[in-house]
């Protein structure tokens, strides 16, 4: 009996599990490990924070993907792997042996520099659940303000994940009664949204003025304490509720258990094994680094990862051969406009209105639908 361990339950490990209930293997004994129950699914959180969706509609049912897959569900944070002596390491629970395992854990949205721990009033993006969570409670509090009370948000990052949170988060107040929301978007670097090509810039730009939503570049933040935001040059930003939306930070653990890493997060080869030929770990999603060809960390990368890591796995206990991943090097954005609306980003070109966001929505419903 083999024994296949999953760390973390990110989309690509919920869709592996998915298939592994279809064809399990007999002579393998299959552990999924989180410290979450019910991860949230990153497409449907700009719609939940929008008021569009339940919370049940957007947290991933971990307990019911294990046991329909025939596994074993751990609810620990993993903290080191040895890939030489096949063990696994976690907070308040004994360390796991393993033949093959596999990492999906995300990434987080802290800051790097100096920041207050999560509180009630500022938080990191990601993870997506907590942060779910605290939205939650501001809500809770909005409704509970006087109707005259301005309520303020300052969001720390300003790429297309940021604004698409910022969209959200408008809708929501200005449909919970709130006087004027305002909403401000804090971009480190002078060029606004310096990924994406000039006409989608300009296209996303208007429609945060549209929106009300203040976008300041070249602010790079220092720190957060007491509701306010420091940034370099001086200028402080007082806020009800702070969210961290810099871009994905590796976590600490991956850059200490022996395995290539960069910048924090695990090299991958075209198998999406870690270490090379042979060796007996793997990784998707966004803690992993895929050396021969890097992409930008999105979750239709874990996705598209989850039919080959799946396959992976099985060759690497014994059944099949391995197979190579191959991502594409442009995909189809469609950024939330808080209502029922979106924009769509691709080759260079940007287009608004509510169909593209029904067509978000029938594919997130039926991604989730999948998992149920």
């Amino acid at each position: 009996m083999k024994h296949l361990v999953l760390i973390g339950g990110g989309h690509a490990h919920a869709l592996v599990l998915k298939r592994w209930a279809k064809a399990p293997l007999a002579n393998v004994r299959l552990t999924l490990v989180d410290p979450v129950l019910k991860p949230s699914y990153t497409g449907m959180l700009p719609g939940y924070v929008a008021g569009h969706y339940t919370r049940a509609q957007l947290d991933i049912d971990l307990p019911a993907l294990a046991k329909a897959a025939g596994g074993t569900l751990i609810t620990a944070a993993a903290n080191r792997i040895d890939a030489d002596r096949r063990r696994i390491g976690f907070d308040g629970h004994p360390q796991l042996t393993f033949d093959v395992a596999s990492i999906d854990i995300g990434a987080h949205n802290r800051m790097p520099t100096r920041h207050e721990a999560p509180s009630i009033d500022s938080v990191p993006l990601k993870p997506l659940a907590a942060f779910a969570t605290a939205w939650d409670g501001y809500v809770e509090r909005v409704r509970a303000a006087p109707t005259d009370r301005v309520q303020s948000i300052v969001i720390v990052g300003g790429g297309v994940g940021g604004i698409e949170i910022a969209f959200a988060m408008t809708h929501r107040l200005t449909a919970l009664g709130a006087l004027a929301p305002a909403v401000s978007i804090l971009d480190a670097s002078k060029t606004p949204l310096a990924g994406l090509h000039p006409r989608q810039r300009r296209h996303l730009i208007r429609k945060l003025t549209a929106a009300g939503i203040e976008y300041l570049p070249g602010r790079r933040v220092h720190r957060i304490e007491n509701r306010t935001v420091f940034v370099e040059d001086g200028t402080t930003y007082a806020a009800d509720f702070i969210v961290s939306a810099v871009g994905a930070q590796a976590h600490p653990w991956l850059a200490e258990c022996g395995l290539p890493t960069t910048h924090g997060f695990l090299n991958v080869d075209r198998f999406l094994r870690c270490g090379g030929e042979g060796s007996p770990v793997f990784a998707a999603g966004d803690c992993a680094h895929m050396i021969e060809n890097s992409r930008e960390k999105a979750g239709v990368f874990a996705v598209r990862q989850a039919p080959v890591l799946h396959n992976n796995l099985r060759a690497a206990l014994g059944h099949g051969a391995l197979a190579a991943f191959e991502p594409q090097r442009d995909y189809l954005k469609i950024v939330s406009l808080g209502r029922k609306s979106a924009t769509a980003l691709k080759f260079g070109h940007a287009v608004s209105s509510g169909l593209l966001w029904t067509l978000k929505d029938q594919i997130d419903r039926r991604f989730m639908d999948a998992l149920r």
